[in-house]
């Protein structure tokens, strides 16, 4: 009998087909399992000598809580924009039935998490990426877009620097935080100019070489100092703060003292003598030679140059991005500088002549200034980040009043005696006492800091910073070396010269800081 084998085929397939099924759907060499909508198996069935357990189609069920089937995560690339996947799991737990098989269902981390792809950094739960900071809202975005606290992206490989991609300057501990910075300040001035002070002289007591003054500047040495920086945020987001600044160069006086080096050189305190109509010098110290003896003596210039200041501020945040931020700063700023020079004399009567031997003379020239700024001021302050590395740069300036205050006193002794004129060689009633006036004035300051962090909160930082004041009075500024000579000896004693000189210029400082930034 011929069998066609199409048919054959077709009747075989047939009889296979629902033994295949049914291996596939009812007959599982497995216990029946447990679930929240109880038993739903038959009587158990043999099946090729073995127990198996028949169980019912069912519809799956997921009998989590719906906490846990929400488990999406956002993962941030390198561009900024987010896609959602499926969060990464810890542990198992939660069964469910579906389709007869043992369902374990993961149970997801607690809170929420979110993965930035490139960086490979992670950050901790609440915080920025709810959009909630502390007990306000930055709104819902992450850090990544400039959110509150940037501390929260860690770095999986260094955790226990807690430095993220980058550091925008948050704080941590919330969003709301202050700032504590103190610096080492290794700053430099422009030299002071003074009228020629010292001079060696020949016998006519015309002027040879001078030695201080005139083309020989004074000061301009690095002088250290301190700086303080402390503040706060007032809101959640560190949108809106306030905070002070305090610093000052303390530099110790300097003294520069000629002698006449055993009466090798003579030394005189140059001026121009309007009785003579010439240049002329206060002898300090002469050698006669031969039998007339000499007179040793000295020169000595001291000057010391202090400055101080202090801001009151606030700051507003004008833009914020996921690495860096700018703030537009206002408030109050208060600046001091002392200027001053000493002149003194001193030598002792050794020559024949009518002075009695071992006689001292001395004398006393001061001159000093006060200046004290009060003004107002407005600036950017901004911060670039890099992982450790921030870049901060400060502009700002300020506009107010600059008191000036000049001070000019002398004196001279006899043996240690004032004498009854109490002039100094450069001081005299006509320019002696003080002097103040009042000039509006403005004072820029620049300032640029690379910070390295040593912790996540706490960074030490190198910086520059260039400091500019329009107009101030200096002490140099008020020697005025034109003597009327024969009026001064006179009994009256008041002379049209010196006149008294209150001229003014610009000042500047700049120099290196170095300094501990604290983050609270």
């Amino acid at each position: 009998m011929k069998i066609n084998r199409q048919v054959l085929s077709i009747a075989l397939g047939g009889a296979i087909l629902p033994l295949g099924l049914a291996s596939a759907n009812d007959f599982l060499p497995l216990p029946k399992p447990m679930t929240s909508v109880g038993s739903l198996s038959d009587s158990p069935t043999s099946v090729n000598n073995s127990v198996a357990t028949r169980q019912r189609p069912i519809q799956s069920v997921d009998v989590r809580p719906e906490a846990f089937r929400d488990n999406e995560v956002v993962r941030s690339n390198h561009s900024g924009y987010t896609q959602t996947s499926q969060r990464p799991f810890r542990s198992a737990s939660y069964s469910s039935a579906q389709d007869g098989h043992v369902q374990m269902s993961p149970v997801p981390d607690s809170g929420p998490m979110t993965i930035h792809s490139q960086s490979g950094y992670v950050e901790s739960s609440g915080g920025c990426s709810s959009g909630s900071c502390g007990s306000g809202s930055c709104g819902s975005v992450d850090c990544s877009s400039g959110s509150c606290d940037s501390f929260g992206v860690i770095p999986r490989r260094s955790h226990r620097s807690g430095f993220g991609r980058c550091n925008t300057g948050f704080n941590l501990g919330g969003c709301r935080g202050g700032w504590f910075e103190t610096e080492a300040l290794l700053w430099w001035g422009p030299a002071g100019r003074t009228p020629p002070l010292t001079a060696t002289i020949d016998t006519n007591n015309n002027i040879v070489s001078v030695l201080a003054g005139g083309d020989v500047t004074y000061g301009g040495q690095m002088v250290p100092g301190l700086r303080a920086n402390v503040g706060r945020w007032l809101d959640s987001c560190q949108s809106i703060g306030i905070g002070g600044r305090a610093f000052g160069l303390f530099d110790q006086p300097t003294t520069q003292t000629f002698t006449d080096n055993n009466g090798t050189r003579n030394l005189g305190v140059p001026f121009l003598n309007t009785t003579l109509g010439g240049d002329d010098a206060y002898v300090a110290a002469f050698n006669f030679g031969g039998t007339q003896g000499r007179d040793p003596g000295q020169i000595s210039i001291t000057n010391d140059t202090d400055f101080v200041g202090a801001d009151a501020y606030g700051r507003i945040l004008l833009a914020r991005s996921g690495c860096s931020r700018a703030d537009v700063i206002g408030g109050y700023s208060f600046a001091r500088l002392d200027d001053s020079i000493v002149l003194s004399t001193f030598k002792t009567n050794q020559s024949v002549d009518t002075v009695l031997d071992g006689t001292t003379f001395a004398t006393t020239d001061a001159f000093s200034t006060k200046n004290t700024f009060h003004g107002g001021h407005v600036g950017f302050l901004s911060d670039v980040s890099r992982g450790r590395f921030t870049l901060s740069t400060l502009g700002k300036v300020a506009i107010g009043t600059m008191q000036q205050e000049s001070i000019v006193s002398g004196s001279s002794q006899v043996n240690g005696t004032q004498t009854a004129s109490n002039n100094g060689i450069l001081t005299y009633p006509s320019n002696k006492g003080t002097q103040r006036r009042d000039v509006l004035a403005f004072m820029p300051e620049a300032g640029a800091k690379l910070r390295v962090g040593l912790k996540k909160n706490v960074s030490f930082n190198v910086g520059y910073t260039f400091l500019f004041l329009s107009d101030v009075a200096l002490a140099g500024d008020m020697v005025n070396p034109i003597v009327d000579v024969q009026a001064a000896l006179s009994t009256a004693n008041n002379p049209i010269n010196p006149k008294p000189k209150f001229d003014h210029g610009s000042y500047y400082l700049h120099g290196v800081d170095l300094g501990l930034n604290i983050k609270f």
